[in-house]
């Protein structure tokens, strides 16, 4: 290889490292201002009073979290938030872990905080939304969330695939106008973003609720000890897995 082409060779390796390089940083750029996007809505409508003391099995490093849950949602002010952005609809928490989220609902347009932040400025988090076919009395509700490998959104929802974790760590509170509701994981499944049971939604019939605890029982990676009758309310979190196309679900029963 002559010295020319060395050269030439040369640049370019540097060229693809220099852009690599700055790929990179500007990711992280881009990953820290969403997160302090969303810890500027959480100090806008959260009581900032010392949280009392719960239980800390599971949790996670709290250097390396943007928020971690310490209790229910009896802080937020749900009112503040509707103010703050009229597409809000509530609060999703899940205890330790990552997961302490405003939940938007925008039914005239489902995907918009698919890569929109809080204030609607372009963002490749977005945040978590309700599905728009969907309203609160749903039978199935659906919420959405990105899988951010800078840990925010719904990245945390990977932990429920650890049954010890989830063992200890089932409880989900989702808070809206009407109050707080509890929610317990009942099974968490991996599956493609073509799964039937992205159909289970609206009014739950019996023969339908069936046919939903028999794709359960076949598809469950995970399932805890929580109990489902129909008639029960169901919470059904989504979020992309390791593909393009598959699909993480974290699904819940209400309780009380």
């Amino acid at each position: 290889m002559n010295k020319y082409f060395r050269c030439v060779l040369i640049c370019i390796l540097s060229l693809i490292v220099l852009f690599s390089s700055f790929k990179v940083i500007e990711h992280l750029v881009i990953g820290n201002r969403e997160k302090k996007t969303i810890e500027e809505v959480f100090e806008q409508v959260v009581s900032q009073e010392p949280a009392p003391d719960v239980p800390q099995d599971g949790v996670e490093d709290k250097d390396e979290v943007a928020v971690v849950v310490k209790k229910p949602l009896s802080d937020v002010n749900i009112k503040k938030l509707f103010k703050l952005n009229s597409d809000s609809i509530g609060w999703l928490s899940i205890p330790n872990t990552r997961i302490n989220y405003p939940v938007m609902h925008t039914p005239y347009d489902n995907e918009k905080y698919l890569h929109k932040d809080f204030y609607k400025k372009s963002s490749r988090s977005g945040v978590p939304f309700l599905d728009g076919w969907q309203t609160l009395e749903s039978d199935n509700i659906f919420i959405y969330g990105h899988n951010m490998k800078n840990g925010t959104m719904f990245w945390s929802l990977k932990k429920f695939k650890n049954a010890s974790f989830l063992r200890k760590n089932k409880k989900i509170y989702f808070k809206t106008i009407e109050g707080i509701s509890e929610y317990h994981v009942y099974a968490v499944i991996e599956t493609s973003d073509k799964s039937e049971w992205y159909n289970y939604y609206g009014e739950i019939t019996e023969e339908t609720f069936k046919k939903m605890m028999k794709y359960i029982d076949k598809n469950a990676r995970v399932k805890s000890d929580a109990k489902v009758n129909f008639g029960d309310k169901l919470l059904t979190l989504s979020t992309c897995g390791s593909s393009e196309d598959e699909r993480l679900l974290v699904i819940a029963v209400k309780k009380g």
